[in-house]
């Protein structure tokens, strides 16, 4: 499936050289994509490459990805603490409060925002098998991806159908367009005919043809039809293709399917061709709303 949302949430985690590394991603609408990338301050060598990774396999979106790395061993080790470190910690602190007067209680809450000075977060961050750190980011983005197929496919869903009510009334325009003309020259007549009795003057043909053909020339949709044709095909294409990213395609189609039904609402005044190009109208607004949200 070529359509893919913009949103969507992906995670994964994984063992490698004694790390253990956790990565989540999620990502909303955005009009070009803004990649962030959050990492351990120890880890900043971290943040570029996995930037690389998302920008190399995703186009559109604001997309946070969050990256945990922490020793992966087990029991009370597993916590990297150094209780000689710790304890100096707690009492500089204490000594703080003191010399500066200060009386509010010293937590451990307090304590842990400074546990870069007793942990083993301040070993050598690196990792040699840059590949196995790399297949954790990207399993994450793999799995990230299948959510926004996922939703892909209900929105693909929808344009389809949005698209086949337009094709559908796209096609009652064009049977209602020459009585469009027949309707003005019987209201013509009408009104010329209602003021000749009223003015006792004879009614002029030649000055209701000429007025009909001046008519056809202000209000034909002729053009507006054909591309409007044009466009609805082009969706259908697009809908149907493996191309992505499709997004701002989809819009720009939309955008153009807009102008020809305003200029058609402008030209008419038959209530009947009317009240199709506002259903067009409003089916086109909803496949934008739902544009919006491709990628």
């Amino acid at each position: 499936m070529a359509i893919h949302s913009m949103t969507g949430f992906g995670a994964a985690q994984a063992v490698v050289e004694g790390w253990h590394i956790k990565v989540e991603l999620k990502a909303v609408n955005h009009r070009g994509l803004d990649a962030r990338v959050n990492t351990p301050r120890e880890w900043t060598w971290v943040e570029s490459r996995a930037t690389s990774l998302l920008k190399s396999r995703l186009h559109r979106g604001r997309i946070s990805m969050h990256i945990e790395i922490s020793r992966a061993t087990s029991g009370a080790l597993s916590l990297g603490i150094d209780e000689e470190a710790f304890g100096q910690v707690v009492e500089q602190l204490r000594g703080l409060l003191g010399r500066h007067g200060l009386s509010q209680e010293l937590r451990f809450a307090d304590i842990l925002e400074l546990k870069s000075l007793f942990t083993g977060s301040n070993d050598a961050t690196q990792i040699e098998d840059e590949a196995a750190f790399d297949s954790v980011i990207s399993e994450a983005i793999d799995r990230f991806d299948q959510t926004r197929r996922e939703e892909g496919a209900t929105i693909a869903k929808d344009l389809r159908a949005h698209r086949e009510a337009l094709v559908a009334n796209l096609e009652k325009v064009k049977v209602l367009r020459p009585k469009l003309l027949a309707d003005f020259r019987e209201r013509l007549g009408e009104r010329l005919g209602e003021l000749g009795e009223l003015h006792g003057v004879e009614l002029d043909q030649e000055r209701i043809i000429h007025e009909v053909i001046m008519f056809s020339d202000r209000s034909d949709i002729a053009e507006e039809l054909q591309r409007a044709g044009a466009h609805l095909e082009r969706l259908g294409e697009l809908l149907d293709s493996e191309e992505a990213p499709l997004g701002k395609k989809l819009d720009f189609y939309l955008q153009e399917m807009i102008r020809e039904t305003n200029t058609m609402a402008s030209k008419s005044n038959f209530s009947a061709l009317t009240d199709v190009v506002v259903q067009m109208k409003s089916s086109i607004e909803q496949m934008r709303e739902q544009a919006a949200n491709v990628e």
